[in-house]
């Protein structure tokens, strides 16, 4: 049987938590064989994402770490973290990274978690939601010169929008 060593000493106790137990009670060891799996003090998030996210994706990306489950927990702010390593080979057509984050040590190992990382960049345009309006269906903007143009909205920015095709570099829109 293996027991724990006693060792007295001014440091301090370190959190830790057992990952998987890989013994059962009586059996035999040899040399270098591995009893149990334990994380210690600094826990990391690894994410899993797919292969196409891989070559946007570097260490020191900010990441933002939503609440839990798919409905959250009372109280859950999203938690800020930095990508400290990108794994170079793509495994079951996912990339893998390791970021730190503050507080994880109460989450579980394996827990699937909303997060928010950068993918890639793209030009666009962003207009105030006051020049935008919407009629049968289908999103528009009027120019300085009185024409209607067919706009798609893409993400919502509070009171703006981004406009993903319509536009072109010197239109000027106007409130309708």
């Amino acid at each position: 049987m293996v027991h724990p060593r006693t060792r007295k000493s001014a440091t301090a106790i370190l959190p830790v938590r057992t990952l998987k137990v890989e013994v059962t009670e009586g059996a035999v060891l040899m040399p270098g064989e591995v009893v149990a799996r334990i994380a210690a003090e600094h826990y990391i998030l690894r994410l899993q994402l797919p292969e196409r996210h891989a070559r946007f994706m570097k260490a020191g990306d900010a990441v933002v770490v939503g609440e839990r489950g798919l409905d959250g927990r009372p109280g859950d702010a999203p938690r800020q973290g930095m990508v400290q390593l990108v794994y170079p080979q793509i495994d079951g057509g996912r990339v893998i990274a390791d970021v730190t984050v503050d507080g994880l040590g109460d989450y579980f190992v394996g827990e699937r978690v909303k997060v928010q990382v950068a993918t890639g960049q793209r030009p666009g345009f962003v207009a105030p939601k006051s020049f935008l309006y919407r009629r049968f269906g289908t999103d528009y903007v009027k120019l300085k010169d009185g024409s209607e143009v067919v706009v798609q909205i893409g993400q919502d920015m509070g009171d703006s929008a981004e406009v993903l095709a319509g536009l072109h570099d010197g239109d000027v829109l106007v409130t309708p």
